[in-house]
């Protein structure tokens, strides 16, 4: 029987950072073609088996911004790299996700309002009504919350929620079915940080996805600053996170950041630029 040496966990870094989710137009989030019964749409949205209010499954949610990202990417890089950057952070066949999204609730459940809309389905050969099937839907105005967590990225894979929230905001992100119908345009905010450093030390070095990077962190207690240099492939950056608070459980340390859009675009360029270094790079 061999014995364990060393820390029960290794040094590594958890990211974890809260998204807001809003619906800008109707949204359809579907659960699938419904049993036929009297008032019940044939497409309904999916819905939280113990509240009934509607959700986002964070299987959509991780969908949805894999799909986005590699979109976004491909206009400067060949899909091929693209497509093998973004395998190493949202997982393929092959490997497991280093990305977790959790389901999206609604912020005041009492506030999110849905209706049920009649489409007509055309048949493509006659250009004729096919039939009529109604979708229920999410009206526009409600927010959803979810989180996401990082284990073991580069903190510059952060640069890629700039790129949602700034698509977002030019109403360019759409979400769940019926797009080409006028359905899942939403607003994606971003909302507070953790970062979880899994060690005793101020100062540690971490090799993360898979060796492509190396990243030196040493936390100023007095000042709050997380100082970060991230070598990539072919680059180093020097950047800092502002955090508010840090709370020491002793295996790991949880360092808050409230004001995690500020950090983000104050570093994107810095982000961006070694983004760009992983995806050029890529070996």
């Amino acid at each position: 029987m061999s014995i364990i040496k060393g820390p029960l966990f290794p040094k590594q870094l958890i990211m974890k950072l809260s998204l807001d989710i809003i619906a800008v137009s109707p949204l359809s989030v579907g659960a699938g073609k419904a049993e036929t019964f009297p008032g019940v749409a044939d497409m309904p949205v999916i819905r939280d088996p113990r509240s009934g209010a509607p959700i986002i499954s964070g299987s959509t949610i991780k969908g949805f911004l894999r799909g986005y990202i590699s979109k976004v990417l491909s206009g400067k890089h060949p899909v091929e790299r693209v497509q093998g950057f973004v395998e190493k952070i949202f997982g393929s066949h092959e490997q497991a996700s280093l990305a977790y999204f959790e389901d999206a609730y609604p912020e005041e459940v009492e506030k999110v309002k849905t209706d049920v809309r009649t489409h007509v389905r055309i048949n493509p050969l006659t250009g004729g009504v096919a039939n009529l099937f109604t979708r229920e839907y999410v009206v526009p105005g409600a927010k959803f919350e979810t989180k996401a967590t990082l284990i073991n990225t580069p903190p510059s894979i952060l640069g890629l929620f700039h790129i949602i929230r700034r698509l977002s905001e030019h109403g360019l992100v759409r979400i769940g079915g019926a797009k080409s119908r006028g359905y899942g345009q939403v607003r994606v905010e971003l909302g507070k940080m953790s970062f979880v450093l899994f060690t005793e030390e101020d100062s540690v070095a971490l090799n993360l996805l898979g060796g492509a990077a190396t990243t030196s962190i040493n936390v100023l207690k007095d000042d709050k600053i997380i100082k970060i240099e991230e070598k990539s492939i072919k680059l180093k950056k020097n950047y800092e996170l502002h955090y508010t608070n840090e709370e020491d459980h002793g295996l790991y340390r949880v360092f808050y950041i409230e004001n995690f859009g500020n950090e983000l675009e104050r570093n994107c360029e810095t982000f961006l630029t070694l983004l760009h270094d992983y995806i050029q790079n890529l070996r």
